[in-house]
């Protein structure tokens, strides 16, 4: 008994390592594949300014990247999403990222800031709110290859359907963590905007079912205690 509970877990577990070893391929496969020619706007998400107001490591790769393909006239408009820091320590993402495109010869009128992106899911309803706004259909996600996927699912449950892709970034072993979080959050986020939602939906849906049929059970019962009373009645006349 013991043996066999130990044994259905080991397999278990071995499952378990082998789907999330899967999804880090498919998230790197994914998000190393480029698509797309031109879009009505770029968005480059943002990933750290540092105190020197100079773009994190990962960020400046991201927006190298926004150069190159605004350089190549693939897009118009370069948007930056990033969050606000805490009062006080003097920077904040959208701004800094918006310094750094204009110090690379990107003009001030083709860029636009979100400041509200403190997270892929805030940039991806600020960024659509915005196309939505500027009539714009089309947009190019320009972010690290590992956050592609997490990204597009993000701008999809937005409604934004026409989505092309630029990777920043080479595979690296330094990379392993930040792919093994995608991993975690990729889950996360179909967990909470797909199979919870659609298991509280089956829940409301059952409960319905449950009331009618207790309001069926209900009146049948009513029905044979009708009937019931007039058979005695009918029994008790002379």
């Amino acid at each position: 008994m013991i043996r066999g509970f130990f044994r259905l877990l080991s397999r278990l577990l071995t499952l378990a390592v082998l789907v999330f070893a899967l999804t880090a391929v498919w998230i790197v496969y994914d998000g190393m594949n480029d698509s797309g020619e031109k879009a009505d706007c770029a968005v480059v998400l943002g990933a750290g300014m540092q105190a020197n107001d100079q773009p994190s490591p990962v960020l400046k790769e991201r927006l190298d990247k926004a150069i190159e393909v605004y350089r190549a006239n693939r897009v118009p408009i370069v948007i930056v999403s990033g969050a606000d820091h805490v009062e006080g320590d003097g920077y904040s993402e959208a701004p800094g990222m918006a310094r750094y495109l204009m110090a690379h010869g990107i003009p001030s009128r083709a860029i636009l800031e979100d400041r509200g992106g403190i997270n892929t899911d805030a940039t991806a309803r600020d960024v659509a709110a915005e196309m939505r706004a500027r009539r714009f259909h089309s947009v190019m996600i320009v972010t690290s290859y590992y956050h592609i996927t997490r990204t597009k699912l993000a701008f999809r449950r937005e409604g934004i359907r026409d989505l092309s892709q630029v990777h920043a970034g080479v595979v690296r072993k330094e990379d392993a963590f930040s792919i093994a979080r995608e991993v975690v959050d990729l889950y996360y986020h179909l967990f909470k905007f797909y199979l919870a939602p659609a298991a509280q939906q089956a829940a409301v849906v059952a409960k319905d079912e449950a009331q009618k049929l207790g309001g069926q059970i209900k009146s049948e019962t009513q029905k044979v205690e009708q009937n019931g009373e007039e058979t005695a009645r009918k029994t008790d006349r002379p």
